[in-house]
């Protein structure tokens, strides 16, 4: 039986291979979450996460046409 998947909920680099979608490369930044203590720590890291999830791309249809993709993303 078939699930449907709810594409806005996946990142968009799990199902579309974006480096043969006109993204050959990419960046990845090294981060240091600062704090007291782990828990400290943790609470700051999951707080900057939550800042970048309105901006992360999603695995949701672009819109069609020859220059649809966007200009940058977030995976």
């Amino acid at each position: 039986m078939a699930v449907a998947l709810d594409l806005a909920d996946i990142q968009g680099n799990i199902l579309a291979a974006y480096g043969k979608q006109g993204y050959p490369t990419g960046r990845f930044i090294l981060l240091h979450i600062d704090g007291r203590d782990e828990t400290e720590r943790a609470a700051n890291g999951r707080r900057f996460v939550t800042q970048l999830l309105p901006r992360v791309t999603t695995a949701l249809r672009w819109t069609t046409g020859r220059h649809s993709s966007p200009d940058e993303f977030l995976v």
